[in-house]
Parts: structure tokens; sequence; C-alpha cells
């Protein structure tokens, strides 16, 4: 037999069908294209051309394009093969699935309109259209070919396909409207389709973008218990819940998430956010389900994510905090700045600061100053860190930490540096809220120091503008301590009056009060102070002044 014999040649045809029915992709493409190139004129060679680009497409490692090149060559070769349309199709849906949307449509559009395969090219072309970032044409192209099949080939199985995916085109469109409605007759006509979830998922997320939670409710609650989106529509109906303002109601879906999709993506998440409700909305009980939940979480191996681990921290810091737990606070918000806080920096070290600087009201002697310490530590890490945009939180928290560093220092009894944070706090702030908790703050440093012209000029400044509040009562009653202590006692009596006329507070009233005496008494007139001490103790019977003011008239006695 003689190399030219059409048997032999179609033998090595033979050779690459019998590799092709075999699944051995690779021989079966070496013998297709061997038998095909250079024989163009030969039996088969169109078809062989055609299986090649299928066996390349296989492969274990598929080699997309000698593919293109075996279906391209069929192009140009044999423009009247039956075959062509396939080749086409099948080239068109490896450039879709490579991300050449724009090379999609010249092979695809080029099968005629009444042939078979023509239905799937529509479809792929709306594919690609969706996955383009053109959910618009994608949506019409969807929908005409459904109302095609619909009119002649009602029981095509691309009719329930292009109805799915018309209205999840005209989601991502944002014709939210359109979708429900396409959507909505998806999952009347095809309630035994394999994809009813996707349809009743993607109906919820439309009605919830119209703010119908109850209706986003409905059709979450369609999609199967078996389906690999029921976690996430579980997830949905509970910020549907959420959403509505029923925040409650999001709870039980929460929990079913937790307890039937224990291994879902979404648990870690749906751990923090209902411990989040839990602390909100469920009292005492619900508090601590919080704290136990954000503990379990924070244990759990393997470890939350970097970012989940910095959120759970922070609200379980928070929730401790509300529960005034200043400790287990101050824990929680070191945890979260010793693993990275990230953009919760200026705010967890505020709030660890300010956790201990609460711990310390409850503390004693060496564990009370352990504790101030502590928050001049977490307060300096605050105001170190990169300077906040003005006018966010986190340049308030950065601000007001610059302010707790001066009274975290002024507690340690460190009073230049107290001075120094103070002063640097006003300059940087001059018409900060708390400016005149700042010109108090400096001045009993200065006070402490001695600086009484110093203190005296602070305190003045606290007390400007008349407001009657707990900071200028106490601005007050230094003043007259400050001219008290330079033995100035006909000022320091005329500012001790003015706390007890001015101010409503009781505590620095009866204070004023006392210290106006003992002003009387250094000025010799025994009289008068023995009149004031009475004075106090019947206006003020509950106080610790009065209290002083008994053992003096005691002793005036």
């Amino acid at each position: 037999m003689e190399a030219e014999d059409p048997a032999l040649e179609q033998l090595v045809f033979l050779v690459g069908d019998s590799y092709h029915h075999m699944e051995n992709w690779e021989k079966s493409a070496k013998y297709y294209m061997q038998f095909a190139k250079g024989n163009e004129q030969v039996q088969n060679a169109d078809v062989a051309l055609h299986n090649a680009g299928v066996a390349y497409s296989n492969f274990k490692k598929p080699d997309l394009n000698l593919a293109i090149a075996a279906y391209e060559l069929l192009e140009s070769k044999y423009p009247s093969s039956p075959h062509l349309s396939s080749a086409r199709l099948k080239l068109g849906i490896i450039h879709y699935q490579s991300g050449r949307f724009n090379e999609v449509e010249r092979p695809l559009t080029k099968i005629p309109s009444n042939h078979v395969l023509k239905p799937d090219a529509d479809y792929f072309l709306a594919w690609s259209d969706l996955d383009n970032r053109k959910p618009v044409a994608a949506a019409n192209r969807f929908q005409t070919l459904n109302k095609r099949l619909t009119r002649t080939t009602p029981n095509h199985r691309l009719v329930p396909l292009s109805n799915l995916y018309q209205g999840i085109a005209e989601f991502e469109g944002r014709r939210f409207a359109a979708s429900v409605q396409t959507l909505s007759k998806f999952v009347s006509d095809f309630s035994r389709h394999e994809k009813l979830d996707e349809a009743a998922f993607n109906l919820g997320l439309a009605q919830m973008e119209l703010e119908k939670w109850n209706d986003a409710i409905k059709s979450f609650e369609t999609v199967p218990g078996k389906s690999t989106l029921h976690d996430r529509a579980l997830y949905q109906s509970a910020w549907s819940k959420r959403s509505a303002a029923k925040p409650v109601e999001a709870i039980p879906y929460y929990k079913a998430l937790l307890e039937k999709h224990a291994t879902s993506p979404l648990a870690n998440n749906v751990a923090l956010e209902l411990a989040e409700v839990e602390s909100q909305t469920g009292g005492e009980q619900g508090v601590a389900d919080s704290v136990r939940r954000l503990t379990e979480l924070l244990k759990k191996k393997p470890s939350p994510n970097a970012e989940l681990r910095r959120l759970a921290l922070w609200r379980l810091g928070l929730v401790q905090r509300d529960r005034k737990n200043y400790l287990e606070s101050a824990r929680a918000f070191e945890d979260l700045l010793g693993g990275g806080a990230g953009n919760l920096q200026i705010q967890a070290a505020h709030e660890a600061g300010d956790a201990h600087r609460q711990a310390s009201k409850n503390a004693l002697g060496p564990a009370r100053d352990r504790e101030w310490k502590a928050a001049l530590k977490n307060f300096e890490i605050a105001v170190q860190a990169k300077k906040a945009v003005p006018g966010t939180l986190d340049a308030e928290f950065q601000e007001q930490s610059l302010l707790s560093v001066g009274q975290c220092k002024a507690q340690l009894e460190l009073w230049m540096d107290s001075q120094k944070a103070y002063e640097l706090f006003i300059k940087s702030n001059p018409k900060h809220k708390f400016i005149r908790t700042a010109h108090l703050g400096l001045g009993w440093a200065f006070q402490k120091q001695e600086n009484y012209p110093g203190a005296i000029t602070s305190f003045e400044k606290a007390v400007a503008g008349g407001k009657r509040d707990l900071t200028g009562a106490r601005a007050q009653f230094l003043l007259g301590e400050c001219y008290f202590e330079r033995e100035q006692h006909d000022k320091a009596i005329i500012e001790f009056a003015k706390v007890e006329s001015l101010y409503a507070f009781p505590q620095w009233q009866s204070k004023a009060a006392y210290e106006l005496a003992q002003a009387l008494l250094s000025k010799e007139n025994r009289a008068a102070a023995r009149q004031q001490f009475e004075r106090l103790i019947k206006r003020y019977p509950d106080t610790q002044a009065a209290t002083a003011a008994k053992s003096e008239l005691k002793l005036l006695n």
C-alpha cells in the first residue's frame, strides 16, 4: 500500500478517533492534527480539526492556544463544513472563559440564526456582556433569547436559565424592580428547577435593595436547606431584620446559621455580629452571652483572620466596658493593640487608657498608681500615633488622649510633665470643647508647683464665660485656694464666696464654705468663722466639710 493511499490516510484519522473515544486527549490531538495538516481535501479533515480542538481543550493542562489554532484553521479551510458552527461555539466559549470578551462576538455571531447551536451562542454572548460589566446589554440579550425560545422551543433547557440570568443581570445593572419581576417569574414557573436556590437568593437580594424586608425574608426562606446558598440566605435574612430595625428578630437566623452551617465561611463573622446584637438587645443575659461568644471566637482554632480578630477584641472591650469590668475591658483593647490594631489603634489605645483610669477609682495605694501608669501608657500610644485627619473620630480620640495624658501625670504628681501636656493641648486645640478642662488642669499643675500667677490666670480662663458646671465650680474653688495659699485672705474670701453663690454643687459649695471660714480664722475673725461653720453644718449637713466644720467648732468653743 502506497503512502498516498486514501485508506492509509483514513487509518491515521481512525487512530486519532479511537484515542478520542478513549479520552486519551494527548494522542488523540496528535493523530488528528497529523491527519489534517496538508490534507485539506481529504474526507474527515474538518472533523479532525474540530476534534483536535476538543482534545486540546481537555488536556490535563488545557492548551487553549492550540485549540484556537485548530478551530480557526477549520474556519479558514472549510467554510462549508457542517462542523463549523460547533467549532465557532467552542471558540467563542474559549475566548469567554479566558476573559477575552472583545473576541467572543466574532465567532458566535457567525452561527446561523436557524442553527441548533444558535441559542447557546446567544447565551454565551449574554454571559460575555455580563462578565464584561455590561449588565444592561446582558439583560437585553438574555431577555431576547428567552422570548424567542419561549415562542419557538418552550421546553428548551435555556428557557429557565435565560430567565434566571436576565434577572441577575438586571440586578447587576441596579434595575432592582425589574429584577424582582423577572426572578419572581422564575420562582413561580420553575419551582422544581435545580437553580431555584440561586433565583430565590438573588430575588431576596433585589427585594432588600427595594427595602422590602419581609418579602426578602420570604425569598431567602425559599432557598432549600441543602443548597450551598442556604447559609448566605440565613445571613441575609438576619440583615433584613436588622435593616428593618428589628435586631432581636435577627438572632434566630444567626443562631440557625451557626447550628446548621458551623463550617461556613460566614460562621466567624456571624458569631461576631450575633455577639453585637446580643450585647445591645439582650439585657444582662445578652451581654453575658456576648462575652462568652466573643471569648470562644477568639480561642477558636484555626484562629479568625486578623481583621475579624481585631473587630472581636474591639467588641469585647466595649462590652466589658459597658459591664464596668474595666480590667477585662483594658485587657481586650491591649490585646488588640498588641496584635496590630490597624485603623483602630487610636481609638483602642484611648479606650484602654480610659478603662485603666476607671479601674483606678476602686484601687488603693500601689494598685492605684499602677492603674494610672497603665492608663498613661495607653493614652501616650494614642497621642504618638500618626496624626489623625482633622474632624474625624480618630482626631477626637487623639485630642482627648493628649488631655488625658495631662490628667494622668497630675494623678502621678508629675506636675511639670502634666503642665507640658496641658500646654500642648491648649496650643494645639484652642477652640476645643474641653479647653476649659485643660485650663483647669494646667492651673492645678501650676498651683502644685507654687506658680500662683500662672495658676490664677489658668483658673480665670476656666471660669470665664460663666458656665455653671463642675469644671467651673472646681476652678472657682481652686482660684480661692491660690489666694489662700498666698495669704491673700480677703481675695480668697471673695473667690470662695463665688463658689457658693454661683455653682449649685454641694460638694464644692461646702468645701468653699469651709475654706472661707478658715480664711476668716487666718484673719483672727473667730466670731465670723464660727458663724460660717455653723451655717455650713446647717446648709450642707451630709458633707465631709460639715463633719470637719463640727470638729473646728469644738476647737473654737
